[in-house]
C-alpha cells in the first residue's frame, strides 16, 4: 500500500466518501479473505455497534470487528476489536482511530454485504479450532 493511501482514504471518508482498496493479510479470515476488495463507508462513532467491522488506525491500518464497547468514567467510549481468525483482542482504541466501517467485500466477481454480525456454527467451530491449535502451538514451544 501506498503511503499516500493513509491520507487520501482518511479525507475522502471525512468528507462522506465511501474508500475500496484491497486487503491483505489473513486476522479476518473467513470475512475478508487475502487480496479481496473492501468497500469502506464512512461511520460516527456514536453510531458503531458490537459486530461491526472498522477499519482503524491506531499506529497500523487494520480493519477488525468490535467485540466490545467500553464507556469509561472519564473521556469518550473505548473500543475493543479483534480479528475473526485471532486468538486475542487488539488493544482498546477511542474513537479517533475510527476511519470507517467496512460495508461490503468483493469476492469472486460478487458483492457480499456485511451487515450486522451474528456469530454463526461455522465461526463459532473456526474460532475454537484457531485457538485449541494456538493452545498446541505453545505447549510445544515450552517443552
Amino acid at each position: 500500500m501506498t503511503t499516500a493511501f493513509l491520507p487520501i482514504s482518511t479525507a475522502l471518508l471525512a468528507t462522506g466518501f465511501d474508500v475500496r482498496f484491497r486487503a491483505s493479510g489473513g486476522s479476518m479470515y473467513p470475512t475478508i479473505r487475502d487480496g479481496e476488495l473492501i468497500t469502506v463507508r464512512p461511520i460516527d462513532a456514536a453510531n458503531v455497534r458490537r459486530g461491526d467491522i472498522l477499519l482503524v488506525h491506531s499506529g497500523r491500518l487494520v480493519a477488525h470487528r468490535v467485540t466490545a464497547i467500553a464507556w469509561p468514567a472519564h473521556g469518550g467510549p473505548r473500543f475493543t476489536l479483534r480479528g475473526d481468525d485471532a486468538a486475542s483482542p487488539d488493544a482498546p482504541i477511542g474513537a479517533g482511530a475510527i476511519l470507517g466501517r467496512v460495508v461490503a467485500v468483493d469476492r469472486a466477481g460478487r458483492k457480499v454485504r456485511l451487515g450486522r454480525w451474528r456469530p454463526s456454527a461455522v465461526r463459532l467451530i473456526h474460532r475454537f479450532l484457531v485457538r485449541l491449535t494456538l493452545g498446541f502451538r505453545s505447549a510445544r514451544v515450552g517443552d
